[in-house]
């Protein structure tokens, strides 16, 4: 598979790409997020998990600008996330539309570049969205009808829409929700690939989902708590959910002699 192209949008060497001081959140009088204290730096694979409304989707929501911190302050490459939501691609769950509509999979990610403020793709729009089909390896279905995908085709096909503009940094709400084993594993490799070119954050409320590919775990439950992915176990896993859960810890392997490192 071939890499992004890189961008000419850097930011300050050390620096982070993500960063919350002091947030809190409220729905009304309830609150939702509250001290919330979180650093992601450039290049990491993070893992957003938490009980249903444990406070994820509005965590997600704060960092693409599309809420607003009653107290504290959220900067995404050190400017207010609204400031900088043309570098962020976003992919949801799963995309609403009329299968009827005779949409491309190509007419569905060059929806990605409208109104999107980069320079990078002026004048090579058609070269950016045919780049975007070949990461998620979907180019010899450009011109089939988007409603006659699989699931894990329309995954991928939302990926490359948000691929399109050249984006620095790729949330996903639920990337597996809706696919089944084998394009789950397919869809995790072709984001290992994509990580080595930008930060990737996945929020899910299934613990299952933690791959050897992710760096770290941000557990929210009101608070928010990140983890590397070898600590996410025992009492986080009970102080989160409420009830001790089964995990795969993909650090360890079990032996009849005990626990050891594989760090793979």
């Amino acid at each position: 598979m071939s890499r992004p192209q890189k961008t000419e949008h850097r930011h300050q060497a050390g620096s982070a790409d993500i960063v919350l001081e002091q947030v809190r959140f409220t729905y009304g009088r309830e609150p939702v997020l509250e001290d919330v204290n979180l650093r992601i730096n450039p290049g990491e694979f993070i893992g957003v998990i938490g009980p249903n409304g444990g406070g994820k989707t509005t965590l997600l929501r704060l960092i693409l600008g599309l809420l607003k911190p009653d107290t504290g302050t959220v900067r995404v490459f050190g400017k207010p996330p609204e400031e900088v939501s043309h570098l962020i691609g976003y992919v949801p769950q799963h995309l609403q539309f009329d299968p009827a509509f005779p949409a491309t999979v190509m007419d569905l990610v060059r929806m990605g570049q409208i109104g999107r403020r980069r320079k990078l793709i002026r004048g090579h729009e058609q070269e950016a969205a045919d780049r975007a089909l070949r990461l998620v390896e979907l180019e010899h279905y450009k011109n089939i009808n988007f409603a006659s995908l699989s699931g894990g085709q329309r995954q991928r096909a939302l990926i490359a829409r948000a691929l399109a503009a050249g984006p620095r940094m790729l949330l996903f709400d639920e990337p597996t929700a809706n696919v089944d084993s084998s394009s789950g594993k397919r869809l995790y490799r072709i984001l290992a690939e994509l990580n080595k070119e930008m930060t990737i954050l996945i929020v899910s409320h299934d613990i299952g989902f933690v791959s050897r590919h992710i760096t770290s775990v941000v557990c929210v439950n009101r608070t928010v708590v990140i983890h590397p992915t070898s600590s996410l176990a025992g009492q986080n896993i009970i102080d989160l959910y409420g009830q001790d859960l089964s995990l795969v810890r993909h650090d360890h392997r079990c032996s009849y002699e005990g626990h050891s490192c594989s760090h793979s």
